[in-house]
């Protein structure tokens, strides 16, 4: 039986591709899911209601730092970082946040300013190429079944934008 942790086929929106999705530089996780914490802090996030959030970021800079305190979003940070072997610039960071859906809009717009703020220095030019390479290896690790999602083709998405 293979689990599926992040997402459920109903909760994909319309017209996302596979691409779109594995181009996101963040995964949530349900709080059931174990990572390796301690029995306790595993409690503690149960009690409190707290799902996992996984992001990419810069280890030289550390970008998302600054942009949650100036966005005011309250998270915690688990102890959890990996940095990449093959890419050291680049870890991948857990964080604890409040499963409310207004903070977690808080966080989704943060990482699109990361994302942006990123690309827009221009030093890190494979970082979209980085995040859908981690994505998939998540998803493999996890062993995420994504045939059973409805995603739109590419192509399809291409003709949408060209008949507007």
């Amino acid at each position: 039986m293979k689990n599926n942790p992040i997402i459920t086929s109903d909760q994909v929106p319309e017209g996302v591709t596979l691409d779109t999705l594995l181009e996101s530089n963040f995964f949530i996780f349900g709080n059931g899911i174990n990572l390796g914490l301690p029995f306790y802090k595993r409690i503690y996030y149960a009690l409190t209601k707290k799902i996992f959030i996984f992001y990419y970021d810069i280890t030289d800079d550390y970008h998302a730092d600054k942009i949650f305190v100036n966005n005011n979003v309250k998270l915690e940070f688990t102890g959890i970082e990996m940095v990449n072997k093959e890419k050291p610039e680049y870890s991948m960071i857990c964080v604890a946040i409040k499963n409310d859906e207004n903070e977690v809009n808080k966080f989704a717009q943060c990482m699109i300013e990361l994302k942006n703020k990123i690309l827009i220095k221009g030093q890190h030019r494979d970082y979209i190429d980085f995040c859908k390479e981690s994505n998939r290896n998540v998803l493999e690790d996890l062993n995420v079944d994504l045939s059973g999602f409805n995603f739109k083709k590419e192509e399809e998405n291409n003709n949408d934008k060209s008949s507007n």
